[in-house]
Formats: C-alpha cells, sequence, structure tokens
C-alpha cells in the first residue's frame, strides 16, 4: 500500500502552480527520451552517500532521478550498471540531518526505506531538495506501479494449444516506457520493457468476457504497421477488473500522451493528410560502404517534412527528415549540382540533374523551413527560450569606414569578420544586424538590409544581436573511429571547448592559442544523443555539420542542458533566424497592435442617418517659437482616383465627429509628403560609396548585383517644385503606385 496506494492527505494547488508542473513534466520528459532513459529526467550530478547497511562509510556517487526514482552509479562514466535506487513514492520526507563531516547533509525517506547524502554547496543541497520535492508532487498525476501477474511472447511463434505461464513481477509505468522488475526494491534492475509508440494498442476483454474466463488479461501489441516478426506483444494479467481498468487507464493516457506529441510527418495513412510541395529523383549520397556512391532516390517535400524512398512505388519511406525553423538548404560543391539539407536528425547530401533544378529545390526548401513551425517535442528549443537575447548598439556619429564585413544567412546580415583597423570592440564577430537606425532588419530582405546601408549618413546606429559565448570542458568522442570498435575509455577524450563568433572550438588546454579543430555554426544542427547511440554514455549531444559529426558528452544533466541551448542559439544566429525569427515576428506583431488606433466607435440605430458631422475647429496658428513644420503651399499631392480624401473608407458608416476629425488630417498628410520628399532628393544627390561599407550579398545573382548597384538612381525621382508639375507625365509616372507607411495609418500618392 505504501508503493501503489493514494495519499490521503491532498495539497492544495492553484491552477497555475498546476500548469507549471505541468510544463515541467513535459520538458524533463522530452529530454529523457531523447536521451534513452526511462521516464522523465530532472536532475544528474554526484552526491555522497551513507552506506545503508553499516551507516558508517561515505562514497561518492553519481546520482540521476529519473521518472519517480532516485538511481546512483559508480560514475557518469560508467552508468550501463546501477549501483542503487531509491523508489519514490507519496508520503516521501526529504529532511536535513546533520553530520559530523558533512555541512550539507540530508535524507529521502520513504515508506519503506531512507537514502542519506550530503552535497557540496548550500545551492546543491537546495536544487537536490527541490528537484525531489517536484518529482514526489508529480506522482500524484503520473504513478502507476504495482505488482502483475506477466507473460511475454512474439506474435509469429504463437502456437495454438500451448502452455501459458505466468511469473509474479512489480511493474512501472513511465512516459514512454513499461518496465518490469523483480520487486520494488531492486527498481534500478530491469527484467524487461516494453516501449510505447503513438502506435501502441491496447487489448482488454470484456467484462463478460473476463466473467467467463476467470482471468483479467490487458495484450499490449507494438506498432500495427510492424511485419510479425517484428512486432512484439506483451500480456499481463490483474488481480481483478478494477485493478485491469486503472492500468488500461492509465496506459491509454500515456499513449495518448505520445500521439499528441508526434509531428504529422511521423504519422501513417489516414492520420497524414499533407499536400507535398515538390517531388522527384536526386542523387544521394550514399552512407559509408555503400557499393554505389550517389544512388538516385525519390524525395517528397511537404510542409513539415522531406521524404526518402527508394522508388515512386514504394509503400515505406526509408528516411523522413523533420522540417523546423533551425534547419538550413545549402549549396555544395560536393558534385555539380549538390546541395544539402541540414537536419537535427542529420545532415543530407543531395543532388540534381541541372542547376535550375537544384534552385528549384533550394527555393521550395527554403519556403518550407521559413514556413515552419518547431517541433511538439524539442527540449533544446523550450531551453534555448530561456536564454537572454543579448542586443547591443554602435554609433557613428561622423562619417568613415565602418570595416565590416557582413555576408547572408538566409535573409539576414551576419558580421562576418572584422579587417584590420575596424572596431571590433564595439561589433563581435558572429553578431546578426538587427535594426539601422531603429528600422528592424531581421524580417527584412536581406536586399532592402542593403539598401539601408548604402550611401548611409551620420548618425548612423547599428543594432546587433550578439552570438553567445560559453566555454568549459567536455568530453569527445573520437570522430572516424571503427564504429564496430569495442567500447574503450580511449574513444573519448577531454577537451576544453569555446563557443564565440559564431564558431566552435576546441583545446587541449585552455592556454593554447590554436585549436585542435575550428567549426564554422552556419549551417550546423544540434540534438541530444540517446545512450544507445553514444556507447552508452548518458548526457551527449551532437553538432551535424557539412560531412562531419561531432559528439560531445558533459558531466550532469544540467551541464548538458546548459551547452546546448547555448549551442542551439548560436546555430540559430549563424543560419539566419531560427526559433528568433518568432520571437521577431512575436514583437513585431505587439508593437503593431500598440500602434493601431482604435476604431471609432458605431452610432446607435436612431443616428444612422444623421447628417453629416460638421468640419472641426480650425487649428491655431503656432506661435514663433513653435517647433511644428510648415506645410509648403506649393504642394498638393491630389488622392488616388476612387479613393476619398478623408482617411475613412467610404463605405464605412458614420461615426461620431470626435472620431473622424480627431485632428487636421490634411496637414498631416501633407507634412509626411514633405517628409517622403525630402529623404527622396537627399537619396538622389548622395552618391553610393561602397567603398566605405564592404557588403557580401552572398547568394544573389549577377543580375539582382546589378540592380542593387543602381538601386538609388533608378528608385528615386526628382519631386516637383510647382503645382503644374504634379500634372505632368513624369510625375506621373513616378508617383502612381507609391504608398507610404507611417503608425498612423497609409498614405497613398
Amino acid at each position: 500500500k505504501k508503493v501503489v496506494g493514494r495519499s490521503k492527505k491532498k495539497t492544495k494547488r492553484n491552477g497555475r502552480e498546476l500548469k507549471k508542473m505541468d510544463e515541467r513534466l513535459v520538458e524533463h520528459e522530452q529530454i529523457g527520451s531523447a536521451l534513452g532513459f526511462e521516464g522523465a529526467v530532472r536532475k544528474s550530478g554526484y552526491l555522497e552517500k551513507r552506506a545503508k547497511k553499516s551507516g558508517f562509510n561515505w562514497k561518492k556517487r553519481y546520482f540521476v532521478l529519473n521518472g519517480s526514482s532516485l538511481t546512483y552509479y559508480e560514475s557518469h562514466k560508467k552508468m550501463d550498471e546501477a549501483k542503487g535506487a531509491l523508489l519514490l513514492t507519496l508520503d516521501c520526507v526529504i529532511r536535513e540531518v546533520s553530520e559530523p563531516r558533512h555541512a550539507y547533509c540530508f535524507e529521502v525517506a520513504s515508506g519503506f526505506e531512507t537514502l542519506r547524502v550530503a552535497a557540496t554547496s548550500r545551492e546543491e543541497a537546495d536544487a537536490w531538495k527541490n528537484a525531489i520535492s517536484d518529482a514526489v508532487a508529480a506522482l500524484e498525476s503520473t504513478m502507476q506501479r504495482g505488482f502483475l501477474d506477466l507473460q511475454t511472447i512474439r506474435r509469429a511463434s504463437v502456437v495454438g494449444g500451448s502452455k501459458v505461464n505466468w511469473v509474479r513481477k512489480f511493474f512501472v509505468l513511465h512516459s514512454n516506457t513499461l518496465t518490469y522488475h523483480q520487486d520494488h526494491y531492486n527498481t534500478y534492475k530491469n527484467l524487461g520493457e516494453f516501449k510505447l509508440t503513438a502506435e501502441t494498442t491496447i487489448f482488454v476483454p470484456s467484462l463478460q468476457q473476463q466473467q467467463s474466463a476467470g482471468e483479467h488479461i490487458l495484450e499490449l501489441v507494438s506498432g500495427i504497421h510492424e511485419t510479425p516478426e517484428t512486432q512484439v506483444c506483451i500480456k499481463v494479467r490483474a488481480r481483478d477488473a478494477n485493478e485491469l481498468e486503472t492500468w488500461r487507464t492509465a496506459i491509454d493516457r500515456a499513449v495518448q500522451a505520445l500521439k499528441n506529441r508526434d509531428d504529422l510527418a511521423s504519422k501513417r495513412g489516414a492520420t497524414n493528410d499533407e499536400t507535398v510541395v515538390k517531388d522527384g529523383y536526386l542523387a544521394t549520397q550514399a552512407a559509408c560502404g555503400g557499393t554505389e556512391k550517389w544512388p538516385q532516390q525519390y524525395y517528397a517535400l511537404t510542409a513539415s517534412a522531406l521524404y526518402q524512398a527508394q522508388d515512386t512505388n514504394s509503400a515505406e519511406a526509408l528516411a523522413v527528415y523533420l522540417i523546423e525553423p533551425a534547419c538550413s538548404a545549402y549549396t555544395t560543391t560536393l558534385r555539380p549540382h549538390a546541395f544539402e539539407l541540414v537536419t537535427s536528425q542529420g545532415v543530407l547530401h543531395l543532388a540534381a540533374e541541372s542547376a535550375e533544378a537544384t534552385d528549384l529545390w533550394l527555393n521550395a526548401l527554403r519556403k518550407v523551413i521559413a514556413n515552419s513551425t518547431s517541433l511538439k517535442a524539442d527540449p533544446l528549443l523550450t531551453a534555448a527560450r530561456k536564454l537572454p537575447i543579448e542586443r547591443y548598439e554602435v554609433r557613428f556619429i561622423t562619417k568613415q569606414k565602418l570595416n565590416i564585413v557582413l555576408e547572408r544567412a538566409n535573409q539576414w546580415a551576419i558580421v562576418k569578420q572584422i579587417p584590420k583597423g575596424g572596431r571590433a570592440d564595439l561589433v563581435s564577430e558572429g553578431s546578426a544586424l538587427a535594426a539601422v537606425n531603429g528600422t528592424c532588419t531581421t524580417l527584412l530582405p536581406y536586399d532592402d538590409t542593403v539598401r539601408l546601408l548604402a550611401g548611409w549618413q551620420p548618425p548612423l546606429i547599428l543594432s546587433f544581436i550578439r552570438s553567445p559565448n560559453k566555454e568549459g570542458w567536455l568530453s569527445k568522442q573520437a570522430r572516424g573511429r571503427n564504429k564496430n570498435a569495442l567500447v574503450s575509455s580511449k574513444n573519448w577524450k577531454k577537451r576544453y571547448f569555446k563557443i564565440q563568433g559564431g564558431r566552435l572550438s576546441y583545446y587541449t588546454d585552455p592556454n593554447e592559442t590554436q585549436p585542435k579543430d575550428c567549426i564554422q555554426l552556419t549551417g550546423c544542427a544540434v540534438s541530444l544523443v540517446a545512450k544507445q547511440d553514444a556507447d552508452g554514455q548518458s548526457f551527449c549531444f551532437k553538432l551535424n555539420f557539412g560531412l562531419g559529426l561531432l559528439i560531445m558528452q558533459a558531466t550532469t544533466l544540467d551541464e548538458m542542458i546548459d551547452w546546448t541551448a547555448t549551442l542551439y542559439q548560436a546555430v540559430a544566429i549563424a543560419n539566419g533566424g531560427g526559433y528568433i525569427l518568432d520571437i521577431e515576428r512575436s514583437s513585431s506583431n505587439q508593437k503593431a497592435l500598440q500602434n493601431t488606433p482604435i476604431s471609432p466607435p458605431q452610432l446607435e440605430e436612431n443616428q444612422k442617418y444623421a447628417s453629416p458631422p460638421p468640419p472641426p475647429a480650425s487649428k491655431p496658428s503656432p506661435g514663433p517659437g513653435s517647433n511644428e513644420r510648415k506645410t509648403p503651399k506649393s504642394f498638393k499631392p491630389p488622392p488616388p482616383p476612387g479613393r476619398p480624401s478623408t482617411s475613412i473608407n467610404a463605405s464605412t458608416k458614420p461615426s461620431s465627429p470626435a472620431a473622424i476629425h480627431p485632428r487636421d488630417t490634411r496637414t498631416q498628410e501633407l507634412a509626411e509628403a514633405e517628409r517622403f520628399w525630402a529623404e527622396a532628393a537627399r537619396q538622389e544627390r548622395e552618391a553610393v560609396h561602397r567603398d566605405q561599407l564592404n557588403i557580401v550579398p552572398a547568394g544573389t545573382s549577377p543580375k539582382s548585383q546589378a540592380w542593387l548597384a543602381n538601386t538609388p538612381s533608378a528608385q528615386f525621382a526628382s519631386p516637383p517644385t510647382s503645382d503644374d508639375d504634379i500634372g505632368s507625365p513624369r510625375a506621373k509616372q513616378f508617383v502612381i503606385g507609391i504608398r507610404t507607411h507611417h503608425d498612423k495609418g497609409t498614405i497613398e500618392f
């Protein structure tokens, strides 16, 4: 009852606290699933543990708060076999205790066992106690465990009339796995497990069938699309119908949660109703050991993924590459017309038959990436969103050479390098240009950003998003080694890593000036690595880049999340946006809503046909000391055809006089027009000094480069100087279709 029973004591929590707990639980479950653990992983690290039997000896052990157990290992390098575990229960008590030789000591007491540990600092001890408290609080809604009778079979080996044997085991239901153990004291030793997926099927006989058979059996079957040879089944037997229904409800809730977190690309059959954006055959670089280097394979691109198949007649996809904002697509020089797609799952090297076909595929991929949404189960995105985005400004008061080399990454302008003589103390490499004189550039096309910088005049205010910096020790898996080699500590080496300036480099010693290797983060992707894919090592993550792969290992969960979140943000900036684009769009929408004028209130029914409102009182002329600009009498832009002279549409119902005429609309429009023409004349007079700013419009065609070079003289014409010029053919060619936006609305000329 202490292990599987419910606590009589109910803790009152408000809705906001429960929502935060659920969000943290989902995040920890995502991390645990990505790393190959059962259930949520909340915390890990080294603690001193007192021996359970003697009560005197203290040993340093590596602890992992995984699911509903506090498991400890010999070290973070030897996690293939646990030394022991404490199964958490609803009545767990966490209390501080005093030890002569350990200052920050506390113990965790469940209903049947007590574990005493010691931390190295007060902050570490508090962090562990809070994490354990959260895990215990989450048991009230997630815990399902107890003894059941077990029989495991493979559906392909089922033979009628075979003898059925049932064995009593202790089962624990995690978020993505059902494990069974000898008893509740040995939950750290898995005797077996059944992986839950979105396609897991639950079979439960009806109540009448249970009564007639005298047994209460629950059957779980793995993916229904698997072959009979690979399909796995597990059968368990409960003591009564109530116990069986409790287990069925809990397992069904876990499967439904997995279905909700699955992305559309992983769904099969009728549940996947995606539309193909582009498809066709592409040459694919084969994996190591392939007989053909670039075999032809069929690809279908949708709004959420790129599907890879052998040919158009294939019933199943060979691979599915999920498309998210962190993905990127670039041309390569591996072979003619080659390009690559970088995803968190890996890098896919492809080649089309012609340059035109390559451009079509790249445009389609980049459009899908730009319109994609973040994955539902991405713990790195969740962690990266918690990091602050550092912004800084650089002001140029006088005309001078900026000495900043910009490179195009998607639609962003990234500081590639700062030549000698440049202000490296002001601008850091790897930063993204965010604004020019208050005009946001993160949501503008790259060509528009270049035009903002061309022929600049002081004062110039440039705003940047700084690429994050981080350094410290990590373990690195040897690259290029034989995958069939025996697992050895020699395969992992300790290196000093640095994330700086949009690059990842590592050293043997932090005092070295030349790195062992340096990787540009442009075109990279970062993701977590399950322990079965990293020689059984835990808390590993990888960086996919070009033809390479770098796997790194942190010591603790918190350290791994810190490194991967920083790397995730640096890669997003280097690739030209990523998840930061969503933040920029959201911020822009909020500003637009704040600047949107309130719509005028509608009149009552009996006032709909009232006479038009009287004109507003004349505005008093400004005094001698007023700074208000006077509108020139010679400039009177006519309203466009079919459009009323007021800012209210002609079909709009009459509103209150104060709402229609809040100010002298005509005067405001003329003032805006005057500023527009003054800017046009200034840009016509100014020559473009490209030697003052090194602009690298990477990826633009020669035609577009020529158009950019002629932009100032081709876009602007001389403003009219009199009323007669307004009607001249030259003026009409220029003013028709021009629209200028400002915070109060739109003016058309």
